[in-house]
């Protein structure tokens, strides 16, 4: 696509349902824009059906680093934020809004996350565990692997532990 100037970026995104809540640069919203025409190229879709014709909301968490974080149909990124980054918040944003049947389908496909209506409540559990030694002054951090998330037949990804989605 050729050079936009930033209020004509808006304007595309704002075609896609998404808004930018904040201060966001012109390469940024170059960046996001690129991101979304990737995966929807990819999706097959067309502008605005990645996320089920639902709104999307980004904005700028103002904390140092290169993550993101997804609740709902707002999508939170760090400051040093990476295309990849956006693009796996994203893909949480789109199993949000198709009621997370893509997550289910691509679980069940590959036989993985194993037991996961159990695990939930129970990482909830030591969670809270954790917090209840904290209160009697014992430092431990519970980590159970059995808890973590299991990729099933698919290869296992870079970096699965306890945190990984």
């Amino acid at each position: 696509m050729a050079e936009m100037d930033k209020s004509h970026l808006f304007a595309e995104l704002s075609a896609r349902r998404v808004s930018l809540e904040d201060d966001w640069t012109a390469a940024e919203a170059r960046r996001i824009l690129d991101v979304l025409e990737r995966l929807e190229t990819l999706s097959g879709g067309d502008d605005g059906s990645l996320f089920n014709g639902q709104d999307t909301i980004l904005q700028h968490s103002g904390r140092p680093g290169r993550v993101g974080r997804t609740r709902g149909g707002t999508v939170i990124l760090d400051a040093d934020w990476t295309d990849w980054t956006l693009a796996h918040e994203l893909g949480h944003r789109w199993n949000n809004a198709w009621g997370r049947a893509p997550e289910h389908d691509l679980r069940t496909r590959l036989r993985a996350g194993r037991r996961e209506w159990l695990k939930r409540p129970l990482r909830r559990f030591e969670k809270s565990l954790e917090g209840l030694l904290k209160k009697l002054g014992v430092n431990a951090s519970l980590d159970w692997p059995a808890l973590w998330y299991h990729p099933g037949d698919a290869p296992p990804p870079c970096g699965a532990d306890r945190n990984f989605n």
